[in-house]
């Protein structure tokens, strides 16, 4: 009896599959009588639309059939009424406020970091200058440039440091403090 019934039910989809769907809907709506036609076209669709089905039970499966598709439709039909709405939804004065205010804040941190730079670059420069150390010349737009400049000090820092170890060696070797320990005796005498 299962079998059965599945294979009516499959007969049934292709035949409804088969039917043009347009064409059936204009014949229900004469056969109920929502289209204004006369009472002889009635007539004769109630005659077709009972030909189409050897029993009632198939007038069941029809209308199950096309609230099938008619589910599908319409779950389709909201969700892309959901993305046209959020497509289509104006943004909220509040967003662009909140963007507006953080953009306008990190521009003025961004200011705020390049006038550091250059504050920082011109003590270096006047530093370098008072300390007779020579600093590559560096634009204080570059991110970048507080680095170099730091490592150009440091290298120089690092050569004054070599050039006074060598000047102490040097001293150390010419005058030998432990061999003059006589002159100092008499210096504190």
């Amino acid at each position: 009896m299962y079998q059965k019934c599945n294979a009516s039910a499959a007969e049934m989809n292709t035949k409804f599959e088969s039917m043009d769907a347009a064409e059936l809907v204009k014949m229900l709506a004469i056969v109920r009588g929502i289209e204004r036609t006369s009472i002889p076209e009635r007539l004769i669709a109630v005659a077709e639309f009972a030909s189409l089905f050897d029993e009632p039970m198939q007038i069941v499966d029809l209308a199950h059939h096309l609230g099938v598709h008619y589910l599908a439709e319409k779950e389709r039909a909201d969700k892309l009424q959901a993305t046209l709405e959020m497509v289509s939804e104006p943004v909220r004065p509040s967003v662009i406020d909140k963007s507006a205010e953080d953009m306008a804040s990190k521009d003025r941190e961004i200011a705020g970091l390049k006038s550091s730079i250059a504050m920082l670059m011109a003590a270096f420069k006047l530093m370098s200058a008072q300390s007779a150390f020579k600093m590559p010349d560096l634009k204080s737009d570059d991110p970048m440039a507080v680095r170099q400049l730091l490592g150009a000090m440091a290298d120089q820092l690092d050569a004054t440091r070599n050039s006074l170890e060598d000047m102490m060696r040097e001293l150390t070797h010419r005058h030998d403090l432990n061999k003059q320990l006589h002159k100092m005796q008499r210096v504190n005498h």
